[in-house]
């Protein structure tokens, strides 16, 4: 039993080598994202001179990004389940 207790200890204590790319890859996914947003929403705010609608291009791109992020392609690195 005490076997099995270590080896549960040292599976949860390491990271797979799949999680540290996971966790490069949102340490530069993330940012990014925001500064699409951020950069979106300012041009469509000197474009229209609407904030309305260049907080409503904000969220979407935000919501479309962390959906991709969730769902798609890369969604193992938004799982904390």
């Amino acid at each position: 039993m005490a076997r099995i207790i270590k080896l549960v200890q040292e599976a949860q204590g390491s990271k797979a080598p799949i999680a540290k790319t996971a966790d490069t890859i949102s340490g530069y996914f993330v940012p990014a994202v925001l500064i699409i947003a951020f950069l979106s929403a300012v041009i469509w705010m000197i474009v229209t001179g609407s904030v309305t609608l260049s907080l409503t291009v904000f969220v979407s791109v935000l919501v479309i990004a962390c959906h991709y992020g969730r769902y798609g392609e890369g969604s193992r690195i938004w799982d904390f389940n």
